[in-house]
C-alpha cells in the first residue's frame, strides 16, 4: 500500500502493540477501523518531557481554526475515494483525513503522537487530582475541571463517532 500523502511505500509496524502503516518518508500512518480507538487505549510508548511540553504548549496557545477548505486532496490507499478532512476533536488543531467508505484514517507525521499526548494530559491530571483530595469535596474550580474533563472524555467519543471509529 502507498502512503496518501507522498505516494511513498509503507509498511506495518506495531505501534503501541496495534499492526498500523506507516510511511517511513513523511511519517504519515494509515490506521484501520478502529485501530486509532486501540492505540488510544494503551500506555506502551513514552513520550519524552520535550515532545510533551511541545504539543501541550500548541495546544494552549492556539485557538482552534476549522479545517481549511483549501485541503490537499489525498485518496484512500485501499478504494482510492478522496478522503474527507475531518477536525478529530473540536478544539485541537489536528485534523485527520477519513475515508467515506469506512476504510480508516489518515493521520500527519506525528499527529498519532499529539493524540495520545492530549489524552493522557488530561487523564494525568484527573489522577492527580483524584490522589491529592480523594475524601474532600472539590472546589468550585476543581469542579469545573472534572466536569471539563468529562465534557472532553464525551467529545473524543463523539469525535470517534464522527469519523467512524464507533458506532450508535
Amino acid at each position: 500500500m502507498n502512503c496518501s500523502n507522498c505516494g511513498s511505500p509503507m509498511r506495518e509496524e506495531t505501534y503501541e502493540g496495534v499492526q498500523l502503516d506507516l510511511c517511513g518518508r513523511c511519517k504519515g500512518a494509515w490506521l484501520d477501523g478502529a485501530e486509532l480507538l486501540d492505540v488510544l487505549d494503551r500506555r506502551e510508548k513514552t513520550f519524552p518531557p520535550s515532545l510533551r511540553d511541545h504539543v501541550m504548549t500548541r495546544e494552549k496557545s492556539k485557538p482552534a481554526a476549522p479545517p481549511s477548505e483549501e485541503a490537499r486532496r489525498l485518496a484512500c490507499p485501499r478504494c482510492s475515494k478522496e478522503l474527507q478532512v475531518v477536525r478529530y476533536e473540536y478544539s485541537t488543531e489536528v485534523v485527520v483525513d477519513r475515508c467515506p467508505a469506512g476504510c480508516g484514517l489518515f493521520l500527519d507525521g506525528g499527529e498519532l503522537d499529539h493524540l495520545q499526548i492530549l489524552l493522557e494530559h488530561t487523564e494525568h491530571e484527573v489522577h492527580e487530582y483524584c490522589e491529592k483530595t480523594p475524601f474532600q469535596k472539590p472546589s468550585v474550580e476543581v469542579q469545573r475541571d472534572i466536569d471539563a474533563f468529562a465534557k472532553r472524555l464525551s467529545l473524543w467519543r463523539v469525535a470517534a463517532r464522527k469519523i467512524g471509529l464507533l458506532r450508535g
